[in-house]
């Protein structure tokens, strides 16, 4: 995240990085927001302020036995005191405005980086290797797992969302993948064998989604317990 120090130093700098990506300008408007943000957390340090020296002020003109200076200003502190709560507010409030505006800001891309509007714009700067060629069309590496019944795309959706798989592989293969592993994974293995003593080599053994929808958890009463 951008520091709104840096933005204020570098508008130009920002709004031209964020035109190469297609972005409008931000800076103005974050400008602004932080400004109005320093007014209000100004205001709010100021009426704190006055309202510390008017309580200590109370106790001298109660030594002074000014009564009428005392009463003024304890009328002045509890009215300070009614203030306060909603200017504390408001800057918690425009507090978190700027830090979800800042957070927001698209990265900006170096110097160096072409400019387009699409990836036919990319520029190759190295080829290592040949590239290999196929007497047929090469799919792609889920085509491929969902063909061999190995990754549903559909059941993750269901669980999880889209964008998420649930891997599936047999038990047989999965014996065969720990027995080759290295023994620093020691609690996987271990989750294995005891898999093994459950389940035929017949078996398939499915990793789901880590995530799950909310509707899930109301459906399946968990959701308080998920906090």
């Amino acid at each position: 995240m951008l520091d709104i120090k840096w933005i204020r130093e570098n508008a130009d700098v920002l709004d031209s990085a964020l035109a190469k990506r297609g972005a409008g300008p931000l800076s103005a408007s974050l400008i602004a927001l932080d400004e109005r943000r320093r007014t209000i957390l100004q205001s709010l340090q100021d009426m704190q302020s006055r309202r510390n020296a008017a309580s200590k002020e109370i106790g001298a003109a109660m030594a002074q036995k000014n009564s009428e200076l005392a009463d003024r200003l304890k009328a002045e502190v509890a009215e300070l005191k009614t203030t306060l709560p909603a200017a504390e507010e408001e800057s918690r409030w425009i507090e978190a405005e700027l830090t979800d505006a800042l957070s927001r800001i698209p990265n900006a891309p170096l110097d160096d980086v072409p400019v387009g509007a699409d990836e036919s714009a990319n520029v190759v700067t190295r080829v290592v290797g040949a590239k290999p060629t196929w007497n047929h069309k090469p799919l792609e590496h889920f085509e491929i797992g969902e063909a061999l019944g190995l990754m549903d795309f559909e059941g993750a959706a269901r669980i999880a969302g889209s964008r998420f798989t649930i891997l599936k592989v047999s038990s047989r293969a999965w014996n065969a993948r720990s027995a080759s592993s290295c023994s620093t994974y020691t609690q996987g293995n271990m989750g294995t064998w005891r898999f093994s003593l459950r389940c035929s080599s017949a078996t398939m053994r499915c990793m789901a989604p880590a995530s799950c929808r909310n509707s899930l958890m109301i459906s399946s009463a968990r959701l308080m317990d998920a906090g």
